[in-house]
């Protein structure tokens, strides 16, 4: 990132002082960090990971009271969250194959700088190359509409998030391929969680 100086800005924020700030970051000094000052936590990577980032940051807004800007719907008006990607489809087999090409692809973009360029971003590097293993880690989600639901019912009760950022378009996957995943989503996953969890959606 860069920083600057004395920058006049021009454009004003319509919400007085400032909008509700969404911070993200991906280890525990940051999390709390974020609960510390106030802001609504989103973070990402493996489950186990996560769920040690979440409880820090809860465990740092607990001190501090709460957020800056309550938001309705969230527990003590604060978001903690968690970014996935998803695919669903009719059948597991019919989602890992889908997906498997759809990863390569995404997985090669991201770490391109990494690879090909020495004193490149290192952060790339470190993500997970092979889709079985991130579908093991909780970081993908795929699979049939209840394969899918179980995994993130079990994902927002072992992390305790109430927030769930989800990318369903990523890689190679065709428009026509995204628009079912969206709609198997809607219409099977999130609508057959259990109340709770679908409050966390």
């Amino acid at each position: 990132h860069f920083s600057y100086k004395n920058v006049p800005m021009e454009l004003k924020p319509v919400q007085k002082p400032f909008p509700p700030i969404f911070y993200p970051s991906s280890n525990e000094n940051g999390a709390r960090y974020c609960g510390t000052h106030g802001y609504h936590y989103v973070t990402l990577g493996p489950t186990s990971d996560a769920a040690k980032r979440i409880a820090a940051y809860r465990e740092a807004l607990a001190a501090r009271g709460t957020v800056n800007h309550p938001l309705a719907g969230f527990d003590h008006g604060a978001v903690a969250g968690i970014n996935r990607r998803v695919v669903v489809a009719d059948t597991d087999a019919e989602a890992i194959k889908i997906a498997e090409p759809a990863f390569k692809r995404w997985h090669a973009s991201l770490t391109k700088l990494a690879r090909e360029n020495a004193g490149g971003p290192v952060d790339a590097i470190h993500e997970i190359a092979e889709l079985k293993k991130s579908m093991e880690e909780g970081v993908f989600i795929v699979g049939s509409p209840e394969t899918v639901r179980r995994e993130v019912e079990k994902q927002i009760k072992d992390m305790n998030c109430n927030y769930m950022g989800i990318a369903f378009h990523f890689g190679t996957l065709k428009i026509g391929e995204v628009k079912h995943s969206l709609k198997l989503f809607a219409d099977e996953v999130i609508a057959k969680l259990p109340k709770t969890a679908a409050a966390a959606e």
